[in-house]
């Protein structure tokens, strides 16, 4: 089965692996589980999807990105492990209810 120590393992391979290309199978290979134990692993200590836990932490970092940066959008999303613009500011707009370039209007802090 799997444990608390398997949970915050994967969370931090998420956490410093975001950008890479991360799928539900290499995240159970790593695990050394199988893609049904990986997904009720999630359920039950994150109460998400795998892909749930990546995309959100893709739009945390790109979140930061947009305060204190001038990057473009499209350098954003792809520094944030989006490979599609378009996909990344539609799944921004869904979680934060602003577009990316909104969010970056009303909260930038410009570099220092």
């Amino acid at each position: 089965m799997y444990t608390q120590k398997d949970a915050d393992f994967l969370l931090e391979y998420i956490r410093e692996h975001y950008a890479q290309p991360l799928t539900t199978d290499h995240l159970s290979r790593l695990l050394h589980i199988c893609k049904t134990q990986l997904f009720a692993l999630c359920k039950e200590y994150f109460s998400q999807s795998p892909l749930q836990l990546v995309i959100r932490r893709r739009l945390e970092v790109a979140r930061e990105l947009l305060v204190s940066t001038d990057d473009p959008i499209s350098q954003i999303a792809r520094l944030s492990g989006f490979g599609d613009a378009h996909y990344f500011c539609k799944a921004f707009k869904r979680f934060y209810q602003l577009s990316p370039t909104a969010y970056r209007q009303s909260h930038h802090q410009p570099p220092i």
